[in-house]
């Protein structure tokens, strides 16, 4: 049941709107030379040159989280998971929430929201550089009550996600919500063709840099680091049977490359096969060239790991001009109305996850 301290659901949106007018005044005016190129490219696009409709994404994956929390919003303890530019930890203080984590895997972006917290006057309460296994670690060693957890765009770039949602129920041992969005919606056909490209792409192409690009991850053709590990891991195996084991392994990291690698030499074959036809990550860091999972899987796990789920169908921020505008607002009109048979039209999805333990 709702908190009877959280207010109402309208009103809780109307003041989340007001943070986030705030934010976006605040960072439009603030010289963001003091964080990464990384940050600086994302941050602009996603929330200072949009006229403040880029934080609306936040505000609604904020609501979501925080909506039925039992404790009043100035009590709450939310996680921002892969909270890459700050964003969301940023607009959670600036609303009021009274413990933010911020979690990221990559230090940049670790030291840019430290960088862009001191900047506005924002304390963000923890800053964790480091995975699911390092969040847990340390809000038990800090007793952090987690509430909430939120994130946007992470779901799709965690290697193992079965292993992450049968994890996640050790963040605490009281009922907590957790809102995992993604733009990687295998539903949506027009999303789906211009991935499959991009995986194709990042599979057996080597990439030049952009503007923005994240030092940690490689540009270099997945399967042909593939193919340079098995001659390491096997320098007498034939050049054919390392072709056909660099093709076998797409969608591994390198301990399970070599895993397959020893399985081969003892059995001449292996018995990994690929998730999906184009499905592809990073070797060195097993990052998903965006993830394509059934979201039917994604709630049976999750319920296998003891949560409530469901999935529902993301809607439009209303971005460009008038027409395009237009044309959102009747996408968000339909999908409102059709629910979760309306993902085929939708931008993202959300995975909606709520634990409730026994008494």
């Amino acid at each position: 049941m709702p908190g009877r301290s959280q207010p109402s659901h309208g009103r809780l949106e109307a003041r989340i709107a007001a943070a986030s007018a705030r934010l976006h005044a605040k960072l439009t005016s603030l010289d963001l030379e003091t964080v990464s190129e990384y940050n600086q490219v994302y941050l602009r696009a996603d929330v200072i040159d949009t006229d403040g409709v880029g934080l609306r994404l936040y505000e609604r994956l904020l609501a979501q989280a925080i909506a039925n929390a039992a404790v009043p919003i100035e009590d709450v303890a939310l996680v921002d998971y892969g909270g890459g530019h700050g964003a969301m930890s940023l607009l959670a203080k600036e609303l009021g929430i009274g413990t933010v984590v911020y979690v990221d895997i990559y230090d940049v972006s670790c030291d840019d929201v430290r960088a862009l917290a001191t900047a506005l006057d924002l304390r963000i309460d923890e800053v964790i550089c480091g995975d699911l296994d390092d969040l847990i670690a340390a809000v038990r060693e800090r007793g952090i009550r987690v509430d909430a957890v939120a994130s946007y765009d992470v779901l799709e770039h965690i290697y193992d996600l079965e292993e992450h949602l049968n994890r996640l129920p050790a963040l605490s041992d009281g009922a907590f919500r957790v809102i995992h969005a993604s733009s990687a919606n295998i539903e949506n056909p027009r999303y789906l063709r211009g991935v499959m490209k991009a995986q194709r792409q990042a599979e057996t192409e080597t990439r030049s840099p952009r503007l923005g690009h994240k030092e940690r991850d490689t540009l270099r053709s997945h399967r042909d680091i593939r193919l340079d590990m098995i001659r390491q891991e096997a320098p007498s195996m034939s050049p054919e049977d390392a072709q056909r084991l660099a093709v076998a392994t797409r969608g591994l990291i390198q301990r399970d490359i070599e895993r397959c690698v020893r399985e081969f030499e003892q059995t001449g074959q292996i018995s990994y096969r690929p998730d999906h036809p184009t499905n592809t990550c990073d070797p060195y860091t097993g990052n998903w060239a965006e993830h394509l999972v059934e979201l039917g899987w994604l709630t049976t796990v999750a319920a296998k790991a003891g949560f409530t789920a469901r999935v529902t169908p993301g809607l439009y921020l209303g971005r460009g001009g008038v027409p395009k505008r237009a044309g959102q607002a009747a996408l968000n009109s339909v999908i409102r109305t059709v629910g979760r048979r309306a993902m085929p039209l939708a931008p993202y999805y959300v995975l909606e996850l709520e634990r409730v333990p026994a008494p």
